[in-house]
């Protein structure tokens, strides 16, 4: 990429813009290079042309009225816009004063910070990790920029200035017209920074969820029943910040099992990760639509996972999630409270971890780990020793399976297919096959099914009771 970089500084007067000049003062390594790039207006479609060539790929239009471009590489993201005014100008209409600031591209490849041009002080405020607007309108021009702060925040530590909380404050509710797809680019990348907990306060506090989360609004206040110390929102809150930690260190956990563990989430898709921390935040949305007083005083909200799983694809489709995202989230939301209830269980057998799995999919892991940052975030009052050592015991337990005994527990092999099984019951294909091949894997975990005679023994029971 530098290399073609260096073929276009002698194109033209290519002048580097945002967050490349900021990265580069912060030193940062830039793995997968984004850099935008202004071009002289009097020779920008030739210039493009030639940028082109270079790339040996087409630029698609961002905004083809606006003349704004970009070139999407094997490492690289390059956006191209014509310089139409002068250049203190163009700073001026940037959104935050980091951002705001310039280097010849030639000066930039060579790394002349001296050369910088930066008129509204974007570099001292990166020297004191301050976050600043460039103008008075720069949040209510683009909403989004809300969110792209709340990201610079996480990603490098930058404090909001008081002009930030307020600008944000004021144009949140500007969030509720802008894109999902926009919106969840910038959400993901909060969510999975170990700063996330403190970014999404100051998101709460500028009146975000009003316009992205409603549901998370309408969970404030919502007292729950005598388990849990707060609120449904303060609940969810806390538990987010427990399972952040959880997730970037599960020290309940044999050193060499979350080693494994911390392996196989780094392996996770970059948005899926991202889902299942909003998951996290939200997995009690349910609860508020349900709640119900009974006549002995107890708060209940029965069934507010298979709700909460309804509200969850609601939201997904708002923020434009993908299929396999969307999947996540709500089979998240559903079965957040499984392995909790399974610790409850008085003999725990490998039939039941294999039952996790089969339900929680490829949300196993991140799920049991969930299961400790929910009781973590009831209130120290309600964290009983003995309750908690029942959570972490069974977490411990699958987490166990699924790394050492995958083939024995989570995915046994059976001696019979489902063809087969259909051949010897003289049975059409029908939703039976489903359930009794679960069954047979179930029973195969726990060690019962060894041989293909006991294999069609045992399915033949089961579909009799099914019937019955």
């Amino acid at each position: 990429m530098f290399e073609q970089l260096r073929q276009i500084s002698r194109l033209a007067d290519v002048i580097v813009v945002g967050g490349a000049v900021r990265d580069l003062l912060l030193g940062r390594e830039q793995p997968n290079l984004d850099i935008d790039l202004l071009l002289p207006a009097h020779c920008f479609q030739d210039a493009l042309a030639r940028i082109a060539q270079v790339f040996r790929r087409s630029p698609f239009p961002l905004s083809a009225e606006r003349e704004m471009y970009r070139f999407v590489l094997s490492n690289a993201t390059c956006d191209v816009s014509p310089l139409a005014s002068d250049l203190a100008e163009n700073l001026a209409q940037r959104d935050f004063t980091v951002n705001s600031m310039a280097l010849s591209l030639d000066d930039y490849l060579h790394g002349r910070l001296d050369k910088i041009h930066d008129p509204f002080g974007g570099r001292e405020h990166l020297i004191n990790k301050l976050l600043s607007p460039t103008h008075d309108h720069a949040l209510h021009n683009d909403a989004v920029r809300i969110l792209r702060a709340a990201r610079l925040m996480a990603e490098n530590g930058f404090r909001p200035t008081v002009s930030l909380s307020q600008q944000a404050a004021r144009a949140s509710f500007l969030l509720k017209g802008c894109p999902g797809e926009r919106i969840w680019a910038e959400f993901a990348r909060i969510l999975n920074q170990l700063s996330a907990p403190a970014v999404l306060d100051w998101l709460d506090d500028a009146g975000v969820w009003d316009a992205v989360l409603p549901e998370l609004t309408r969970a404030k206040g919502v007292i729950q029943n005598r388990h849990h110390s707060y609120c449904v929102y303060e609940h969810s809150r806390r538990v987010f910040r427990f399972y952040v930690q959880v997730w970037h260190s599960p020290d309940f956990l044999s050193a060499e099992l979350a080693r494994r563990i911390q392996a196989e989430l780094a392996e996770i898709d970059f948005h899926l990760q991202a889902v299942c921390k909003l998951a996290a935040l939200l997995h009690d949305i349910g609860k508020p639509p349900t709640q119900a007083l009974r006549e002995d005083g107890k708060v209940t909200f029965y069934r507010h996972e298979q709700i909460g799983q309804a509200m969850a694809g609601s939201l997904a489709g708002r923020l434009k999630l993908s299929q396999a995202e969307t999947k996540a989230l709500t089979r998240f939301v559903r079965w957040h409270m499984y392995l909790t209830q399974l610790a409850r269980q008085p003999r725990l057998h490998n039939g039941h971890l294999h039952r996790i799995a089969r339900r929680c999919g490829e949300q196993s892991v991140p799920l049991a780990l969930f299961a400790v940052a929910d009781f973590r975030g009831k209130g120290e009052q309600h964290q009983h020793a003995g309750d908690y050592e029942k959570i972490v015991g069974t977490v411990e337990r699958f987490l166990d399976a699924w790394v050492f005994r995958k083939l024995e527990v989570i995915h046994p092999r059976l001696p019979i297919t489902a063809p087969e099984l259909m051949e010897e019951l003289k049975l059409p294909r029908g939703r039976w096959i489903g359930e009794t091949i679960d069954y047979l894997s179930e029973q195969a975990a726990r060690g019962n099914l060894t041989s293909r005679e006991q294999a069609v023994s045992l399915a033949r029971e089961f579909c009799l009771r099914r019937q019955s």
